[in-house]
């Protein structure tokens, strides 16, 4: 072959090699990574239109700048397909959040599965069933619930409900690694959503109507590794303190209270301010709730706080290490979680810029902490309460609690049909003896647009747009799956509550839940 000849062979031969290359490589989906989650939802994100983490954005907003969808061509909306997501007959449903890569919906439900589905047409890509423990039913409070997943680094990170946290390929569905974060034989259960922290995905554990000891943790995405875990509730008395958090801690609890557990899991409300490089989580219930099983004599009701149980905890993201707390509910009597949803915003306060982090918990109370040192800013009711007085802005907004609301065996704790709420009752001294709606929030996220406007979705009663009237911000209507009587009526009839409404109409909240079985899009 003449050297002209192999030159232009070889020529061709590199083309034909570097278009592959280029084909191949525009064909592989952009990786999701530390960088990418820190933009993803905002105007810089560089993967418009996905949704990849569990709030949209890392500081949990919630609020799409997306604007090919609006008032103008809402109402031409149609079903585009609909996709079966359990065998006819099957048990199945969930209170998960989608995330959305890669043209793929990946749709965690009730019981561990996950789908992957293809968004442009609803086929199946893909479905995974962790296969929990069967005693997993018996040994975990009010169902098998999963509200969502993680993705980072090629992985989409499912929490199982026996307590196994499992990552997957994002692609096949194939199990690339599984790491037991707790035992579900001793009671502990995962139902939140993972949330990415850097080269970190960060968990906590449910199980708090049970004798646990409360904890979040946080394992490296590669192998699933442990990085670091913080307990939300010091050791047994006697046993060997993790740090000073935990020591400290110990000095707020009496007698001999790790009898019946300590309680405090972190079974929602967990975010990452990549800013501060904080990981922070709200806690839930002291166990057991009434505080003479917790060693508390009745002559100190109110004296023990017994941290960190309803509290807003900061760690440090690398170590965590503690970095601030603020209680939401000290000495926790009624299960008043503070595990709801948080949002993290820069908003001007008093002609000042603020980091802030807020949250509208069961307690019925809307908190705001300046989110880098967890200074007190306000507390607002959002619903009517009676369990606190006020708020001592001289010692960081320190909950006052209304003496009358504690109980004992003889003074018995009683909610109105609606529910548990913050309106507490009790049998020998009445002290709100109507109630209006069933609890503050539990799960359900809120939701935020700039530093102005806030929406607050489902509370189960929609008073809560007060505090953020009284404010300055603009209010929203609730979010997806609460409906009102003018609009059509919830599916599950059965299942529904009424409740009053600012100006006193009522109100018909449907169940926090999507048809059971069924995925659907629109367009």
């Amino acid at each position: 072959m003449s050297k002209t000849k192999t030159l232009a062979f070889t020529a061709a031969c590199v083309i034909v090699t570097l278009t592959l290359i280029f084909t191949v490589t525009a064909q592989q989906p952009r990786t999701v990574d530390a960088n990418i989650l820190k933009n993803a939802g905002t105007t810089q994100d560089p993967l418009p239109g996905t949704w990849l983490t569990y709030g949209l954005t890392q500081t949990e907003q919630r609020y799409s700048i997306l604007k090919q969808i609006d008032a103008t061509n809402v109402g031409k909306l149609g079903l585009a397909w609909s996709a079966p997501l359990v065998e006819a007959g099957g048990r199945g449903g969930t209170e998960g959040t989608a995330l959305m890569w890669n043209n793929t919906i990946y749709q965690p439900m009730d019981n561990s599965i996950v789908y992957a589905l293809d968004a442009r047409t609803g086929e199946k890509k893909w479905m995974y069933d962790a296969k929990i423990d069967p005693v997993t039913r018996s040994h975990m409070c009010c169902g098998t619930h999963n509200r969502g997943l993680a993705i980072s680094d090629g992985r989409i990170i499912l929490a199982a409900n026996d307590a196994r946290l499992i990552a997957l390929d994002a692609i096949t569905g194939k199990e690339l690694w599984q790491t037991k974060v707790a035992d579900i034989n001793q009671y502990y259960s995962l139902t939140i959503a993972p949330r990415i922290a850097g080269d970190k995905v960060v968990i906590g554990v449910a199980g708090g109507e049970y004798f646990i000891r409360g904890f979040f943790a946080a394992y490296n995405i590669k192998d699933g590794s442990l990085a670091w875990k913080f307990h939300t509730v010091p050791p047994k008395p006697g046993e060997p303190f993790e740090d000073k958090a935990q020591e400290d801690a110990a000095k707020t609890w009496t007698g001999d209270w790790a009898k019946y557990g300590g309680g405090a899991p972190v079974w929602d409300g967990l975010v990452y301010d990549a800013d501060e490089n904080l990981v922070i989580a709200g806690t839930g219930n002291a166990e057991p709730w009434p505080q003479e099983l917790r060693s508390i004599p009745k002559d100190q009701w109110g004296k023990w706080d017994n941290l960190y149980t309803c509290s807003i905890v900061a760690v440090d993201a690398k170590t965590g290490k503690l970095k601030w707390h603020y209680q939401t509910v000290p000495t926790d009597s009624w299960d008043f979680d503070g595990v709801g949803g948080f949002i993290m915003a820069d908003i001007q306060i008093e002609g000042r810029t603020r980091k802030v982090i807020m949250q509208a918990p069961k307690s019925g109370v809307f908190y705001i902490l300046d989110r880098t040192n967890g200074q007190f800013i306000s507390a607002e009711p959002f619903v009517p309460v009676n369990w606190v007085t006020g708020f001592d802005k001289k010692n960081n907004g320190r909950p006052v609690i209304n003496p009358d609301a504690f109980y004992d065996q003889n003074k018995v704790v009683e909610y109105g049909q609606t529910g548990r709420v913050p309106l507490v009752v009790v049998r020998d001294k009445p002290i709100q003896q109507k109630v209006g709606c069933t609890r503050g929030t539990r799960w359900q996220g809120c939701g935020c647009r700039g530093s102005r406007d806030f929406e607050h979705t489902p509370t189960r009663c929609e008073a809560a747009g007060e505090v953020a009237r009284r404010k300055g911000l603009e209010v929203g209507r609730p979010g997806l799956f609460c409906v009102d009587r003018l609009e059509p009526p919830c599916r599950f009839q059965q299942q529904s509550r009424r409740v009053a409404a600012p100006g006193g109409e009522e109100r018909e909240l449907c169940p926090h839940r999507v048809d059971p079985g069924l995925l659907k899009v629109v367009r």
